[in-house]
């Protein structure tokens, strides 16, 4: 609760008015489709307030007088990137996403809080001048119960031992105003020790918990990683899976009613890949500059810790990830890879803010990760752009750059269609219509 609570102190700054937004322009730019990842040359892009009002070649878009200008030529735009599958973060880490491009994170929080504590972060992040992502919030975690070593720093559970309970605590969610549920459906042997195996929700609680989420409206994430949750949870219709099945490839079968039931895909590469191998994890990100400069101090002796090989378990809880990870990435590469043959939605969720860096530096990762599965640069695109806004119900606001929509951008000054990496090339953030520097952003900016 004392997270969040700084969190809204001390890193999300009050809303303008829309009419006291300078209007703005991005003149000459590549603009990157959200929804196909192709690239169109020479556009302009007119901001009022915090929507798009006008986006097209540019001699075909009329710029107002006063107008602020932003110069696009050999440059690139992307929509905002967004994170569908993040835990409790603190403010440094909110900042340092968006100085990544992440303009809007699902978080799934690890410590509890007050319904109003969470509904005012939600609130208070979707202002223009905010120096964070938006903020979505689903709370609490239902489990049978989670191995204790294996996220020892995660309190936000919800154990229902009933039908009962399970209609009681949604009724209770839905009145306090959320819009969505994560179940974790797993006993945890693919991520810990034989002896720390755990129960699952009994069937007819984990049956109820998805049906009656989708009665009164509300979404439901599912972290299911072995083959026979998998089936229950297509069955029973969750929304969104925010872990890609490890044990097991699934059949064509399955992936059909996985499309015609839409359920998105987010794999979550990046936390199976960091607790396989903690000294190739800590390589990957110390090799790329822009992730490297972005690391605390704290962040950068650990990593260089990792690649001698020096365990942190408190970071790095997965014992079961240590020996298999590896084989659970070839099954997780060939799951995406169907994924996309069936055509299904993939998005990027990085799980992080349990272990790792947080998202920002975890999103990139995971992006990069996808890329290595096997998915263009320009499907990766679209599933850190619209993919995710599908994933959280938000695709009429965000997740595409087009008139009506929020004006969350990325200016990059490298194509990423030619290799996802160049997404880090960030110039510039908008949110909302706010231009920012990511050189502001990264020094702190203004809260």
């Amino acid at each position: 609760m004392r997270l969040l609570g700084i969190v809204l102190l001390g890193s999300i700054g009050l809303a303008l008015p829309s009419d006291a937004q300078e209007r703005l322009a991005i003149t000459s730019i590549t603009v990157i489709d959200g929804r196909t990842g192709q690239a169109k040359s020479g556009h302009t892009i007119v901001v009022e307030g915090q929507r798009i009002v006008a986006v097209g070649p540019h001699d075909s878009v009329s710029v107002p007088p006063g107008t602020r200008i932003i110069d696009g030529r050999g440059k690139w735009v992307t929509p905002g990137f967004v994170d569908v599958h993040a835990h409790s973060t603190p403010p440094a880490v909110l900042r340092r996403a968006l100085a990544l491009g992440v303009t809007t994170i699902h978080m799934m929080p690890s410590v509890p809080a007050p319904p109003d504590t969470f509904h005012s972060l939600e609130v208070s992040s979707n202002a223009p001048t905010s120096r964070t992502p938006r903020v979505v919030i689903t709370s609490p975690l239902f489990t049978g119960r989670f191995p204790g070593n294996v996220l020892p720093r995660a309190v936000n559970f919800a154990t229902p031992k009933d039908v009962a309970e399970v209609q009681e605590k949604l009724s209770e969610l839905n009145r306090t105003g959320f819009k969505s549920i994560k179940v974790i459906q797993d006993d945890g042997r693919l991520w810990t020790s034989p002896e720390a195996i755990v129960p699952r929700l009994p069937d007819d609680v984990f049956r109820e918990l998805v049906g009656g989420a989708h009665r009164l409206g509300m979404r439901v994430y599912g972290h299911v990683t072995q083959l026979t949750d998998t089936r229950q949870a297509i069955a029973a219709g969750v929304d969104v899976f925010v872990h890609g099945t490890m044990d097991s490839v699934l059949v064509d079968s399955l992936w059909t009613r996985m499309r015609d039931r839409r359920i998105v895909w987010a794999p979550a590469f990046r936390i199976v890949a960091a607790g396989a191998d903690a000294s190739a994890y800590a390589r990957r990100v110390l090799a790329d500059a822009v992730l490297r400069e972005s690391l605390s101090a704290t962040e950068s002796t650990a990593f260089v810790a990792d690649t001698m090989g020096t365990a942190r378990p408190p970071d790095m809880p997965f014992p079961g990830l240590r020996p298999n990870g590896r084989d659970y990435i070839r099954v997780i590469r060939e799951n995406t890879r169907r994924a996309r043959t069936h055509g299904l939605t993939i998005a990027v969720g990085s799980d992080a803010g349990i272990s790792g860096n947080g998202p920002g530096i975890g999103t990139h990762l995971e992006m990069e990760l996808l890329q290595e599965a096997g998915l263009t640069p320009a499907q990766v695109v679209v599933a850190a752009t619209f993919g995710g806004a599908v994933a959280i119900g938000v695709q009429d606001g965000i997740g595409t750059i087009e008139r009506g929509k929020l004006a969350d951008m990325v200016i990059l000054s490298r194509n990423p269609l030619l290799d996802i990496r160049n997404a880090r090339a960030i110039e510039w953030v908008v949110k909302g219509g706010t231009p920012i520097r990511r050189d502001e952003l990264v020094s702190g900016g203004r809260n």
